[in-house]
């Protein structure tokens, strides 16, 4: 199933691919989307990112970006270079222990402690509509 190019499983409940030609700079995967698999959204285009509070697993090499994802604390495993972006928000306020040491390969800035509200505020700020 497809929603604005970006290919799901049936039930919703994990994203299959994110269309790497997109000139889209800003998405927000849907709630009720759980997983985000290997490769599954993968665009330098993209730059800015937000998971929902249903997400709750980033597999290995999941997500690289050119810019900003944005972590809710629902996600309580990530994979190996789970996530690749310059700057990533996490409502956590350290790693959870179900994440790997090896979550992120970057040399970029990782915010812990970011609630929703200032995501939202910086979201609003950075990507007007």
């Amino acid at each position: 199933m497809a929603v604005d190019g970006v290919r799901f499983t049936k039930d919703m409940k994990e994203v299959v691919t994110y269309p790497s030609g997109s000139s889209r700079t800003s998405y927000s995967v849907p709630d009720g989307v759980e997983v985000i698999p290997y490769a599954g959204i993968v665009n330098s285009a993209l730059k800015n990112l937000i998971l929902p509070d249903s997400v709750t697993t980033i597999e290995n090499e999941a997500i690289i970006i050119g810019e900003t994802v944005n972590i809710p604390l629902s996600v309580t495993t990530i994979g190996n270079r789970g996530v690749r972006a310059d700057v990533v928000n996490c409502a956590a306020p350290s790693a959870p222990s179900g994440w790997s040491s090896s979550w992120s390969t970057f040399s970029g800035t990782v915010n812990w402690g970011v609630c929703r509200l200032h995501l939202m505020i910086f979201r609003t700020a950075r990507y007007p509509a």
